[in-house]
């Protein structure tokens, strides 16, 4: 490998047998798509009609309590409205900041100083454990990661959502084409790629085999979780679906569902206020079989006994679950499979003309399959089987068209997640990294960025900020809080003519011909910690064979010159 191929990498180091390591060929952090898919993995295959668990057991007893419930006799005909549960839960923000309209201070409430600690904290660990494993460059001298730092540079990377780019190394081009100033005046590339490859979220001498297989991001899950539902109360309608973190390396629990955008990722469920998509709960799917009764019941014990309702897909709905969360006063609606509902029905349905409905009802279990453009199966404990309507009218015969109570309501309510991943896809943080574990957290810092823009929203209704907005003010704060002025000119230094001091641009700007000579003014390089009076060669004198160095660059060029003859060359000159 080229040294130069060698400095556009960003490594990551692995200090234990357990990590997941793709091939060489592989970039380590980079936006667009995900790592290269080794060719040999082992990979969970997920369809809308398969089971993600273990199938030794629990798709036999999902079948076995399927067959439980679903005896004709059982069913009736006679319908009635469920008495439902009044709602004892107190939706609304618990927690307040000291500054409602504060956005910074909305999102401390997450993103508090321990999380920035721990992050610091595990990072250094992280080093000095690996510190005779590898080589560090010279030029590249490590420094203990502070807060600040992660601040900085956890800024960086939301920024990085915001303005889109190719590699990482375009954020620090010195092409005035490319540029972002912020980011090299915000921190070394250096440093930025130090920080990233040694970022760490648990200590590996404390892993054994008993460890759960989430035992390296567990803290940060943790801790996120308790966050979102300690300062956030829902409201009584929820939604539990799926998500995906995207991901294409080797990974023992990485699952594939062909019926999805994201292919190829780690599935995660999900519980979200179904009008807002507020994330109230997650588990991340580890495949170490799990039943999916018990990691739904895990997923709602939160909210149990409180009176909600939950709307949700039709993986998730059978009529033992429903049974199940009608003993913790918790209701449910979501469509289901065929195989989940009683002969009896089948066969009235399968003689069902358009806008017609067949129902069969066990105590407060409603089923109902309703004949619109293709046949819809709802299972509810909350609604009766009558039909409202839709304010929609035919083409063909202009009557108006109406639709049960409960598909209404379950379009209404079931998209939660899907809310919320509209907006966790939009200014996304997600980067490509070899580890998997950062691909899990950035996708947790994204989920805590988005709780908060919604917490902001709880608390100030008539707000019009927008999500864009609000991650460009978050980004704007953490990479300017508690700036050491001694290391950082360009915020300390209120003189306009003072340009923070950085690398030569490589190529010529595009107004250095302009004819404008006001705007090229000749101004001394800043000092740093290393040197008083800092000095850099000149453009000119290098261009002619000489090495000559100069103290002064011009302002809006960056380019060090002579204030002489060179300065003058330079800016009239195609060919200096």
């Amino acid at each position: 490998m080229d040294s130069d191929e060698e400095h556009d990498k960003i490594l990551d180091i692995f200090a234990d047998n357990l990590s997941d390591i793709p091939s060489e060929s592989d970039e380590s952090f980079d936006s667009g798509n995900d790592t290269v898919t080794p060719s040999k993995r082992r990979t969970i295959v997920i369809s809308s009609d398969s089971e993600p668990e273990n199938l030794n057991n629990s798709t036999h007893d999902f079948e076995c309590n399927l067959r439980l419930g679903c005896q004709d006799n059982d069913w009736s005909k006679e319908d009635f409205q469920p008495n439902l549960e009044k709602f004892e839960g107190n939706s609304g923000v618990t927690v307040l900041p000291s500054d409602c309209k504060n956005i910074i201070e909305v999102t401390n409430l997450i993103f508090d100083n321990d999380l920035f600690e721990f992050f610091c904290h595990q990072s250094n660990i992280y080093y000095n454990q690996n510190l005779g494993k590898h080589k560090i460059s010279k030029t590249k001298k490590w420094s203990p990661v502070t807060p600040t730092d992660m601040k900085k540079f956890l800024g960086l990377i939301v920024l990085m959502g915001r303005t889109r780019k190719d590699t990482w190394k375009e954020y620090w081009s010195t092409n005035p084409a490319l540029a972002v100033p912020i980011f090299p005046q915000t921190m070394t590339r250096n440093r930025f790629e130090q920080i990233w490859t040694y970022w760490h979220f648990n200590d590996n001498a404390n892993m054994t085999k008993s460890s759960s297989r989430l035992f390296k991001i567990q803290s940060v899950l943790d801790h996120f979780i308790s966050k979102f539902q300690t300062i956030y109360k829902p409201m009584r309608e929820l939604s539990l679906d799926e998500g995906m973190i995207p991901w294409r390396g080797r990974l023992l629990f990485q699952t594939y569902n062909p019926a999805k955008i994201i292919k190829y990722g780690l599935l995660v469920r999900m519980v979200c206020e179904s009008k807002t998509g507020y994330i109230c709960n997650m588990e991340i799917y580890t495949g170490e079989g799990k039943k999916l009764n018990d990691s739904i019941l895990s997923l709602l014990r939160p909210y149990l006994d409180l009176g909600h309702h939950i709307y949700q897909g039709k993986y998730y709905s059978s009529i033992s679950i429903a049974e199940t969360l009608l003993l913790h006063k918790t209701r449910v609606c979501g469509t289901i499979r065929t195989r989940g509902l009683p002969k009896c029905l089948k066969d009235e349905a399968s003689t069902l003309q358009r806008g017609k409905i067949a129902f069969r009802r066990k105590g407060d279990v409603l089923l109902l399959i309703w004949k619109g453009k293709r046949e819809v199966r709802i299972i509810s404990t909350i609604h009766d089987a009558s039909s409202c309507e839709t304010e929609k009218t035919n083409w063909h015969t202009g009557e108006e068209i109406k639709k049960p109570v409960s598909i209404v309501q379950y379009n209404n309510y079931v998209q939660g997640v899907d809310l919320a991943g509209q907006y966790l896809s939009t200014c996304s943080i997600l980067r490509k990294p070899i580890k998997w574990t950062k691909k899990v957290v950035l996708y947790l810092i994204n989920c805590g960025l988005f709780n908060s823009f919604r917490i902001y929203q709880a608390l100030n209704p008539g707000s019009r900020v927008r999500y864009k907005d609000f991650l460009l003010t978050v980004a704007t704060e953490w990479i300017s809080s508690e700036v050491d002025k001694s290391a950082d000119l360009e915020f300390s230094n209120p003189d306009p003519s003072r340009v923070r001091s950085t690398r030569a641009p490589q190529k010529d700007h595009p107004q250095r011909l302009s004819g404008n000579m006001k705007q090229h003014i000749p101004v001394p390089i800043p000092s740093s910690n290393k040197k008083k009076y800092p000095t850099k060669v000149c453009r000119v004198c290098k261009r002619n064979g000489k090495r000559r160095e100069t103290r002064y660059i011009c302002q809006l060029c960056l380019v060090p010159l002579h204030i002489t003859q060179c300065f003058t060359k330079y800016h009239t000159l195609r060919r200096y």
